[in-house]
């Protein structure tokens, strides 16, 4: 069995909610506002939540599928949602370690202790 946090049995449980779309929009942007919100500039971090959005809805792991599923969930043309997810993708001022911190005491949250399992 796998463990996740709880933020990602959160985004999970409400993604299999019957919600309106704009609901869960709003909830990935909120969620991803709240652990980035002094590290990153507005528009990074909602550039994060439509690429988030995008997998959480798409199919396969392909930037083009990721980038319909995002134009699907957000009611925009496929052609936009796919040059979105491709600028998100190919920005070189994205550096994931730097928001790896934040990420971390999202997930560890109040926790005294922790087990980390790698594989490589």
């Amino acid at each position: 069995m796998r463990c996740r946090s709880r933020a990602a049995f959160r985004i999970i449980e409400l993604y299999e909610d019957k919600r309106a779309p704009k609901d869960r929009i709003e909830f990935v942007h909120e969620f991803l506002s709240r652990i980035f919100a002094d590290d990153l500039h507005a528009k990074r971090v909602e550039s994060r939540a439509n690429g988030a959005l995008g997998v959480m809805t798409s199919a396969a792991p392909a930037v083009s599928l990721i980038g319909q599923a995002l134009a699907q969930a957000r009611a925009i043309l496929p052609k936009s949602g796919i040059k979105q997810v491709d600028r998100l993708l190919s920005n070189t001022g994205v550096v994931l370690w730097d928001l790896f911190g934040a990420w971390v005491r999202e997930v560890v949250g109040e926790r005294r202790e922790i087990v980390v399992a790698l594989d490589h």
